[in-house]
């Protein structure tokens, strides 16, 4: 392989066949790109195949499993001699979907020469990845007195996609905020202790 001992290849031993009746496909998915925008396939290959006009090699990309879009064919022979890099871009198809497939096809062959068909390693699915929502800001607060020396906060919680919150507090109009309590998500209320009555 490019690196390691693995790689996915149509014939390891060998060469394809003559006359293939019709594409035969590797595919691998679904990739969740929900969040991805501006996606590329990138992956390194050792290919083989006679011109288009006799055989036949292709990538192509399904956002649901069932409808392929082409994104790469053969135009020419191609006999690489080493491995090489391929990038295809398949931002058309898979930006923001949740069930991307991606498909390398061989076929269908004619019955004279005959190549290596495709050798496939390190497959890699680049995009940018959308920065996650800022969650709402908590409404309704309100604060009650426990006790003496305790203060209850309560809120709303306005969001779904919180960690949790931070409670700060400050003394005075010149004072400086200070975290006193970090919640986990969900959260509705917190009892602040150990207060000094005034």
């Amino acid at each position: 392989g490019h690196t390691g001992t693995n790689v996915y290849g149509y014939n390891l031993s060998g060469d394809y066949a003559n006359n293939i009746p019709a594409a035969r496909w590797l595919t691998g998915g679904p990739f969740n790109l929900g969040s991805v925008t501006s996606a590329r396939l990138g992956f390194w290959r050792w290919l083989g195949v006679e011109q288009p006009l006799y055989d036949h090699v292709y990538v192509e990309v399904s956002s649901n499993g069932t409808t392929c879009v082409c994104v790469w064919s053969n135009q020419v022979e191609i006999t690489d001699s080493s491995w090489i890099y391929q990038s295809c871009d398949i931002a058309a198809v898979a930006d923001g979907c949740g069930t991307v497939y991606i498909r390398w096809g061989l076929g269908p062959t004619d019955r004279s020469w005959k190549y290596c068909g495709w050798n496939i390693d390190d497959v890699e699915i680049l995009g940018i990845q959308a920065a996650p929502a800022v969650p709402a800001v908590p409404a309704a607060l309100n604060a009650s007195a426990a006790s003496s020396t305790n203060i209850t906060l309560s809120w709303t919680d306005s969001s779904t996609n919180e960690d949790g919150f931070a409670l700060e507090r400050k003394t005075g109009i010149g004072g400086s905020w200070g975290e006193i309590v970090r919640t986990g998500s969900n959260v509705t209320a917190c009892t602040n202790y150990g207060l000094i009555p005034s």
